[in-house]
């Protein structure tokens, strides 16, 4: 926590200064340029271990099954085209303009670092626990109480909810061999925790 604010900090530093150089007449120099840089790299220093404290925080007490989704791939991909274009537009625009090229520069590298973090610390995963599966991606945790129905279909779970929604869980999206480990401790799993299932999974199950 204190990481994630000293680095929105320097960040928010970085951005007063520069609607400050832009808001004021002749007040540019490479002095203010310099501070503008530094807290950007402070910022992205500061990131890093930020990322790095989440993972030593976290106490994984059952075994992980390592997975992502075509979704988080798409959206990292879009904000990083969307920073990529913004400050492209920023930096050719001229003028004092350009600092807020940097500071969308500096929002782009944290990006891309976050999301090969991801993969090289092993951070998207699933957990099954005694009665709970957390999904690390968008940090769900689900009850099996709250679980009316799972199916299964074309390699795909699909999780129906008390409270009307469905959590599909794509087992194609497992990866460094997890699919066929997780798909038998998963109905296992279910079988503990006595859900109702589909007709195609009371089959296998």
């Amino acid at each position: 926590m204190t990481f994630n604010i000293l680095k929105n900090l320097f960040l928010l530093i970085a951005a007063i200064i520069s609607v400050y150089v832009l808001a004021v007449k002749f007040s540019y120099s490479n002095v203010l340029f310099l501070i503008i840089s530094c807290c950007c790299f402070i910022f992205l220093v500061l990131h890093v271990t930020d990322l790095k404290n989440r993972i030593k925080r976290k106490k994984i007490e059952h075994e992980k099954y390592l997975y992502f989704t075509l979704g988080y791939i798409t959206k990292r991909i879009i904000l990083i085209g969307a920073f990529s274009i913004i400050s492209f537009v920023f930096f050719i625009s001229g003028n004092k303009i350009f600092l807020f090229g940097v500071l969308v520069l500096t929002l782009l590298v944290a990006e891309i670092i976050s999301l090969l973090m991801s993969f090289n610390l092993k951070t998207l995963f699933i957990e099954l626990r005694e009665n709970q599966i957390y999904i690390s991606e968008n940090q769900l945790m689900i009850s099996a109480k709250h679980i009316l129905e799972i199916e299964y279909r074309h390699n795909i779970f699909y999780l129906t909810l008390k409270n009307n929604k469905t959590q599909l869980i794509d087992t194609s999206r497992f990866y460094e061999n997890a699919q066929e480990k997780f798909s038998s401790n998963f109905k296992s799993w279910i079988l503990q925790n006595q859900i109702a299932v589909g007709e195609a999974l009371k089959k296998e199950i």
